[in-house]
């Protein structure tokens, strides 16, 4: 996704949109409420929101996939010796 940032940044505007605009339509990118101009600090700011919501929503699957298979119970396993 860095690549694809930094390839979009060497464009215009209209046309780095309109290869975003293709990339979604294509299915190879989704996009979060448009585009975000990370350059100004409104976008900075969405851009810090966007990256913790992921970042919680990550760990939130994390902790399901724990609880996924239930109860856990310990047993002791005799020596076979």
């Amino acid at each position: 996704m860095e690549r694809v940032n930094e390839v979009l940044g060497k464009m215009s505007v209209s046309e780095a949109e309109e290869v975003v605009e293709q990339l979604g339509e294509g299915g190879m990118l989704s996009l979060e409420d448009g585009v975000i101009d990370g350059t100004s600090e409104e976008g900075k700011e969405r851009l810090r929101e966007l990256e913790e919501k992921a970042k919680e929503e990550g760990e939130g699957a994390e902790e399901a996939k724990g609880e996924e298979g239930g109860r856990v119970e310990e047993i002791e396993v005799a020596d076979p010796d």
